[in-house]
């Protein structure tokens, strides 16, 4: 029993993560569309919120993904170009659905979300 439980928890969390991950549809399940305080261009807003919200939450609070709120105090420009376009084990690579143009923006602006000093 205890292996069909195993199974079947793994399963839903599998499931949960790409139906949740990389939707194209720009809603959020917590914010009506287009309800955000993140201050970016309207390109780089765009593809947060097709690319990146559905995982990362509507404000990149955290999610099913991690808080972006302050990645670029973690993360240099090229790491998270790295991680947009090729993924990680959690998150899917975006190399095949966004032109490098789309990624090295989002890297950019997420470059510049730090902690407050």
């Amino acid at each position: 029993m205890k292996r069909a439980t195993g199974g079947l928890a793994a399963v839903l969390i599998g499931s949960m993560l790409l139906t949740a991950c990389g939707g194209q549809s720009g809603e959020s399940n917590d914010a009506p569309p287009g309800t955000t305080s993140i201050e970016a261009s309207q390109e780089v807003r765009t593809l947060l919120q097709n690319n990146c919200m559905s995982c990362h939450g509507p404000d990149l609070q955290g999610r099913v993904g991690p808080s972006l709120q302050t990645i670029g105090s973690l993360l240099s420009r090229e790491e998270l170009y790295t991680v947009i376009a090729d993924g990680t084990r959690a998150m899917p690579g975006f190399k095949d659905r966004l032109e490098e143009q789309e990624m090295e923006a989002l890297a950019d602006w997420l470059a510049d979300q730090k902690e407050a000093e």
